[in-house]
Parts: C-alpha cells; structure tokens; sequence
C-alpha cells in the first residue's frame, strides 16, 4: 500500500519569487521512499520539465547540508 503526502518546502519565505517548492513524499513498502521537488505553480508539461526526483538514502536534511 502507498502512502503519499505533500508539503512545502523551507520554513521562511522565499528570497526570489519563484524560489518557493513542494516536495511530495511517497512512502513505498518494498521499495525506497521517494522525493519528488516541484514548483507548486505547473501543471502538466511544465510540471514534468521541471521536478527532480530523489530516493532514500540519497537525500539529506537543511541541516546537515549546513
């Protein structure tokens, strides 16, 4: 079963318009759970030109990127 959830990224606001993303975790049983980063405003194409994709293991908190 899949479990999927949406939420916006960053806790301040954006310091360039456009800047703001969504990330849409999707919790898999047997597989990696995945993060997809899209801009909240495309739809479509748009949205599908401009997403990036990451598995677990491959991704890391703000923080300890910091």
């Amino acid at each position: 079963m899949r479990k999927t959830s949406t939420e916006a990224m960053g806790s301040r606001p954006p310091s360039h318009p456009g800047e703001e993303l969504t990330a849409r975790i999707e919790t898999r049983a047997q597989n990696p759970d995945l993060c997809t980063i899209y801009p909240p405003d495309t739809e479509g194409l748009e949205r599908m030109s401009t997403w990036i994709t990451a598995k677990e293991g491959s991704f890391t908190s703000l923080e300890d990127a910091r």
